[in-house]
């Protein structure tokens, strides 16, 4: 078929030497055949199919599905590329992203290897949402299995196409200003403060969006749907001796300086334990009850030694003070036992450093929110940050002239100074340059892609390391920004670092908390183990 469209024989042997040869001809004959397109949309279409070939990187004998986010990050890198010529195309042209992409979806449903999601007719995201570029804005955001539950029991119940198109609005608009995911559970308060945010901003297209009735709309569209989820929480926040609770809490926080992710930890299980304990007063609760609310904890709930370990510390803490207060029972604290924990008993979860160096390349060459994403990889697993300490991070942080970056911990809130390495510096240029909302005003260095242009949260961060890492296959404990922090010492521990060395770049008190890293190394210690024994045995 080539042969018949391409004349030249240098750009035909190009065409014929490039992968998937017989899909390419197979597609082009049935498009000449049933379609009855003209000789030049063929020779145009041959080079998007080459072009498509090249950008994905495909190859024989492959027969995997190419993802929509795939094709989306391809198309949008091609669209960057700067052609000399003053008659081609311009960069980033919204038309050349939309021929790729209408080129691209429309050959690879032909051979088969398109993402299944995209051409599942059940799918009622793709009933409601024909355009490529609607689909692919509705498919690949987070919560796609329970946004379409949702709209498929409206559609149930009678529910009209525009009603759905707009309930299906909201979820994504729900999801960029409360960054819901699943099991975070939302208060009204959370929901009444995000409907505020998306009023600041201008949205075209839909009606009063900045009267009464868009708030009114927002909230409820919302409410509902998280309450289908079960992620609403419908009381007032009141639970039994809750003043009470809430007084321990603040002297924690005023005497003691504990952080608000601290109060915030202890605050959930004083609530969850009240609720369950069901008694009068403090002075009722007993060493058997206590001991039947661990059991509990352990049988029903499934938690294990170490976290009722802290929980048994949080109780403590608590019937010291109501002791102190004298509104308990005196030596409730002694009864108190927790289950021993061994110092390092679970190796650290990481990830294999030849795939973190395939994540990275992957997104080097990436356009738009790729650019974002490859800067804060490189700190996670470079530097071997924390999550909050990345989404911290602020724009004065990093000296420029005398290639230094500067960190504030998030345990022990020590201040630290790092050296700039060149990769990371690069990568947090081109982002500053094209892709940050720098018109913001805003000091935090990474933002989020919609308006406002919040600070970025840590669960956005943790949503883009665990697709990353499930899409690489690896069956982890933890699928968290943490596992590249893990990944980053223990790489260091195998290249011949020292302990103190990784202390340092990881921010670590005390070499304790490091040394967990060596047992790790396990190339090391198959040398020790196949040293030569002869003349001990």
């Amino acid at each position: 078929m080539l042969e018949t469209i391409i004349r030249r024989k240098w750009y035909l042997k190009k065409h014929l030497d490039a992968p998937l040869l017989k899909e390419r001809e197979s597609y082009l004959a049935f498009m000449a055949e049933k379609r009855n397109y003209s000789h030049n949309y063929l020779l145009s279409l041959a080079d998007y199919l080459l072009l498509i070939v090249t950008s994905l990187n495909l190859e024989d004998g492959c027969f995997g599905q190419i993802s929509i986010s795939s094709i989306r990050d391809a198309a949008i890198t091609w669209s960057k590329t700067k052609k000399n010529h003053p008659m081609k195309r311009k960069e980033n042209t919204p038309s050349s992203i939309a021929k790729y992409m209408d080129a691209a979806f429309s050959w690879l449903a032909y051979v088969g290897r398109l993402d299944g999601i995209y051409t599942d007719n059940a799918l009622i995201l793709n009933r409601l949402f024909t355009r490529k570029y609607h689909k692919l804005r509705y498919l690949t955001y987070p919560l796609l299995k329970e946004r379409a539950e949702y709209l498929q029991m409206w559609e149930d119940k009678g529910a009209a196409i525009i009603t759905l198109r707009s309930i299906a609005a909201y979820q994504l608009h729900l999801i960029d200003y409360l960054h819901v995911q699943d099991g975070h559970m939302v208060n009204i308060e959370d929901i009444r403060k995000s409907a505020e945010s998306w009023m600041t901003v201008q949205k075209p297209g839909i009606k009063d969006a900045s009267g009464e009735y868009a708030r009114r709309r927002f909230v409820s569209y919302t409410t509902c749907w998280l309450s289908y989820m079960g992620q609403f929480i419908h009381e007032d926040g009141a639970f039994p001796f809750k003043g009470f609770v809430m007084e321990y809490l603040d002297w924690l926080k005023q005497c003691k300086g504990y952080s608000p992710r601290t109060i915030e930890s202890r605050y959930s299980k004083l609530k969850t334990m009240m609720q369950t304990l069901k008694v009068d007063s403090l002075e009722d609760i007993t060493p058997s009850i206590l001991d039947n609310y661990i059991c509990k904890r352990h049988d029903e709930d499934g938690c294990n030694r170490r976290t009722i370990a802290a929980t048994v510390t949080i109780l403590r803490g608590f019937f010291k003070y109501a002791e102190e207060k004298g509104l308990c029972n005196p030596g409730l604290v002694y009864s108190l036992k927790a289950p021993r924990v061994y110092a390092h008993e679970n190796l650290p979860s990481f990830v294999p450093y030849n795939i973190v160096q395939q994540i990275l390349q992957s997104k080097k060459d990436t356009a738009g929110i790729g650019v974002r994403d490859y800067a804060i990889l490189l700190l996670l697993s470079v530097y071997g940050l924390r999550c909050s300490e990345v989404t911290n991070m602020k724009l004065k942080d990093i000296d420029w002239r005398n290639e230094t970056l500067y960190l504030r911990r998030a345990k022990n809130c020590r201040p630290q100074v790092l050296p700039l390495l060149p990769i990371v510096g690069n990568a947090i240029v081109r982002y500053i340059k094209e892709v940050r909302f720098n018109k913001s005003k805003k000091e935090y260095l990474f933002l989020c892609k919609r308006a406002p242009h919040e600070q970025l949260s840590t669960s956005t961060i943790y949503n883009l390391v665990k697709k990353e890492l499930k899409d690489k296959g690896l069956e982890l404990r933890h699928y968290g920004p943490h596992s590249l922090r893990h990944t980053c010492a223990t790489h260091l521990i195998n290249t011949g670092h020292s302990l103190k060395e990784i202390a340092d770049l990881l921010g670590h008190v005390g070499l304790d908390t490091t040394r967990i890293y060596a047992k790790v190394d396990i190339k090391n210690l198959r040398k020790v183990a196949d040293m030569n024994w002869e003349g001990l045995l």
